[in-house]
């Protein structure tokens, strides 16, 4: 996948992102998925300052992002689909050569995740959660929930439902 420019996504939709981890994969600790949150936050940031070296782009200090974090709740996606999605997006908003070694290991946890999370997807579904059978193709690539996002997986479910 061609990376054309860098998205910058906000606090809000990194918060999101923070409770969707939370909620898919439930066994990390709430530590672990908010530093994975803030030092993807962080890529992110760094990539478009990379991409666009003029642009001025805040970043937030560890402590505000965290409160915001584990003090406000925002809404979790609804599917999988949606959360392969979301991980699609952190990837597709990154830039290698901008990233430090810490980032660079979050992103491979998000690869790992997406491995993890399409494996079992395969078990419960018995299809590629990107198969045509699937709401994928519906699904923003974004890490921010979409309002008209299914609240199905199988794309059957969401045409009959």
């Amino acid at each position: 996948m061609k990376r054309d420019k860098i998205r910058v996504f906000g606090i809000p939709a990194f918060s999101s992102f923070y409770h969707s981890l939370r909620r898919y994969f439930s066994g990390t600790s709430p530590q672990l998925s908010a530093w994975l949150t803030y030092t993807l936050n962080t890529a992110n940031i760094a990539s478009f300052r990379y991409r666009c070296p003029d642009a001025y782009v805040a970043e937030t200090p560890v402590c505000l992002f965290f409160d915001e974090m584990t003090e406000t709740q925002r809404r979790p996606y609804r599917t999988e689909v949606k959360m392969y999605r979301a991980f699609e997006s952190i990837i597709m908003n990154t830039e290698p050569r901008a990233l430090n070694a810490e980032q660079r290991h979050a992103v491979l946890q998000v690869c790992a995740m997406m491995d993890v999370l399409a494996e079992d997807f395969l078990d419960e579904y018995g299809t590629e959660i990107y198969s045509g059978d699937t709401v994928y193709g519906v699904c923003e690539m974004s890490i921010t929930p979409d309002f008209l996002e299914p609240k199905v997986c199988m794309m059957d479910d969401w045409l009959n439902g």
